[in-house]
């Protein structure tokens, strides 16, 4: 019996001595696990609330304008497109007509006025050809009795000539010579005047056929000239396209599907420029807004994945992804108070949701938990 518990007590004191070599590697193990836990885990932000964003948007005009329809009512659903309130069109109707009559006078102007100018240029251009051809009918007239008095003048000199002879031989009088030069002084002269006019003549003619060339239509010359008239067309067509938006404007659509939440005006009032007729609540949220409390808001970093259980247990569990931080930190909604009347200050963390599934309802509360990264 002795033996057998000296063998015990050697065998204890064995597996003592091995508990002791291996304990601290099996703390070591232990305190690996925690840090891989503790690395994946954001201490501190497992219970942030949060809510399904409520995306809103009022529902106003351009411009000042008065009611004829509102097409929804508080708790109406809309799609998005889906028209909600009409206004009063005639007066915007009519200036559009007007501008539009005003566009096609304008048009149907351009090609008159191009008419016009070819008219005038036509003319300007027949009256210098006229011109130019009369100069040069009057040129080649005072050529021809050039010609005729040259060549007389030419017969005049041969008689002179023979004349003179017939004098020295005694054969003719004196006074018969003095006849015949004085024809020829007159015909010289002639020809003197006559060669002035052909040069003046050749002068009106070449003057008129470069004015012609000159008054001829050119490449762009008549797109200048009508410049300022298509200016007009384009300005109107623009004052066309503000009417047809504005008259657009004149009927507000749903921006999106939603619930109208709230209805300030009703038919025949007037309503003001950028002030809501109609509130409407995006049906489909697309992120949760979270509250991290402002001990732990810096743990929290853009591109954590966050865990989305809704606060009444009703509903699925989601996953989504930090997006966006806030920029500050603000007060807690009072919801998510413990005491309604005593502030709590946090920081809010935005949740990009992937879409499908139950939708979430705006302003829905949740619990949301954190994990580094993506998780490993």
């Amino acid at each position: 019996m002795s033996s057998e518990s000296a063998g015990l007590r050697q065998s204890g004191w064995r597996l003592s001595r091995r508990g002791r070599r291996i304990a601290p590697w099996v703390l070591w193990g232990v305190a690996v696990v925690i840090t891989i836990v503790l690395g994946r885990h954001v201490v501190g932000t497992n219970v942030a609330p949060g809510e399904a964003e409520a995306v809103t948007v009022g529902i106003s005009p351009a411009a000042d304008a008065r009611i004829v329809a509102v097409k929804k009512r508080v708790g109406d659903t809309v799609q998005k497109g889906e028209v909600l309130v009409e206004f009063d069109q005639a007066q915007m109707t009519a200036e559009l007509a007007a501008a539009k009559a005003e566009l096609n006078r304008l048009e149907l102007e351009v090609p008159a006025q191009l008419a016009a100018l070819s008219d005038d240029e036509r003319q300007d251009v027949a009256r210098l050809s006229q011109r130019a051809d009369e100069a040069a009918l009057e040129v080649a007239r005072i050529d021809a009795e050039l010609k005729r008095d040259e060549a007389e003048l030419a017969q005049l000199e041969q008689q002179l000539l023979r004349q003179q002879d017939l004098i020295q031989k005694g054969l003719a009088a004196a006074p018969s010579l003095a006849a015949l030069e004085l024809k020829k002084a007159a015909l010289s002269q002639k020809i003197t005047e006559s060669k002035a006019l052909r040069r003046a003549a050749d002068g009106v003619a070449r003057t008129a056929r470069a004015r012609e060339r000159a008054s001829s239509p050119k490449d762009g010359e008549q797109d200048q000239r009508l410049a300022p008239y298509r200016a007009a067309i384009e300005a109107q067509r623009h004052r066309i396209e503000r009417l047809e938006a504005a008259l657009g404007d004149l009927t507000l659509r749903a921006p999106f599907a939603g619930t109208v939440v709230d209805h300030v005006l009703r038919e025949g009032d007037v309503a003001r420029r950028g002030v809501p007729i109609l509130t409407i609540v995006a049906e489909r949220p697309s992120r949760v807004i979270a509250y991290v409390d402002e001990r732990w808001a810096r743990r929290v970093k853009q591109g954590d994945q966050a865990r989305i259980v809704p606060s009444d247990g009703i509903g699925a569990i989601r996953e989504g992804r930090v997006s966006q931080l806030g920029a500050r930190i603000a007060e807690f909604p009072i919801r998510f108070r413990k005491v309604p009347g005593e502030p709590v200050f946090g920081r809010q963390v935005f949740i990009d949701i992937a879409q499908g599934g139950e939708p979430m309802l705006p302003g829905q509360a949740f619990n949301v938990s954190f994990t580094r990264g993506d998780g490993t």
